[in-house]
């Protein structure tokens, strides 16, 4: 049996053990289901922390997904009060 290629080896970084994953801003406002500039918002206000490497700013998979579970509200009122989708 072979030895699998480096790039296919996880790396020692925390984001890889914990199960994170670093995404681009484009990659997390697809997730998010928001624009980029929206989601630049949410990185210049300091909502949503982020991963610099030198000129590139990515996105912590986990801290995307805490922020969207921060900011999730249940309706009390219209049509989508008491759903329980």
């Amino acid at each position: 049996m072979s030895k699998a290629p480096a790039f296919a080896r996880t790396p020692n970084l925390p984001e890889a053990r914990s199960g994170s994953v670093l995404l681009t801003r484009d990659e997390a406002a697809v997730i998010a289901r928001v624009h980029v500039d929206t989601l630049g918002r949410w990185i210049a206000d300091g909502r949503l922390p982020v991963v610099r490497l030198g000129r590139k700013v990515l996105v912590s998979s986990a801290a995307l997904a805490a922020y969207i579970e921060r900011s999730t509200t249940t309706a009390t009122s219209g049509p989508l009060a008491g759903h329980k989708g």
